[in-house]
């Protein structure tokens, strides 16, 4: 029988927070080019669990579509998530376009938090892309607003990510993959 998800503290998740600021920067350093790091955007205290890994590993799978430019590729599974780091050879404008782009049509989409960080001009947001927050996932507010408002029950977002998952399992996007990408639907290699 499997382990129930381990509940993940505030200081837990601000400490990992932390430690992929500092990892990114050291990769920063190292390369002296963008850096991608990818998180899933999973609510609530539990952060590994089935769907989001299957998110993980479907965005692990876009970015590597750019294995051209890729210089560098890490993942990493903790317990307050999974975490991806990329260092991609490509203007850093271009790059975070290309992401934005893939938040925002992929069904999976809008489960990932991608980041781009560029060497000189630090990170790249949707503004300096002239494109808006991302809006909620139940409402068509900011993101950032409801979830510091908690306007929504952790119950509705978890069933909407279901939702947003299981839609994708089932294959009615053939053009993103559907259950195809990851083999037989029922598992994403997660570790």
């Amino acid at each position: 029988m499997k382990n129930p998800p381990r509940e993940i503290s505030l200081y837990e998740i601000l400490q990992s927070r932390e430690q992929r600021q500092q990892h990114r920067e050291q990769l920063l350093e190292q390369f002296g080019k963008p850096v991608v790091c990818l998180v899933v955007n999973q609510p609530g205290a539990h952060k590994v669990t089935e769907a989001s890994s299957l998110v993980f590993r479907e965005g692990q799978r876009q970015i590597r579509k750019l294995k051209d430019i890729v210089l560098y590729e890490e993942e990493r599974l903790l317990d307050t998530g999974w975490e991806g780091f990329w260092v991609i050879h490509q203007d850093p404008f271009e790059l975070k376009q290309q992401l934005i782009e893939w938040e925002e049509i992929h069904p999976l989409g809008r489960l990932w938090d991608f980041d781009v960080w560029d060497p000189y001009q630090g990170p790249l947001g949707r503004e300096q892309m002239g494109v808006l927050a991302r809006r909620c996932l139940l409402c068509s507010a900011s993101g950032a607003e409801c979830a510091r408002s908690q306007r929504h029950t952790l119950e509705d977002l978890e069933k909407k990510i279901r939702d947003i998952t299981v839609t994708w399992l089932q294959g009615k996007d053939d053009e993103h993959g559907g259950a195809k990408s990851v083999g037989n639907g029922k598992s994403c290699g997660a570790a």
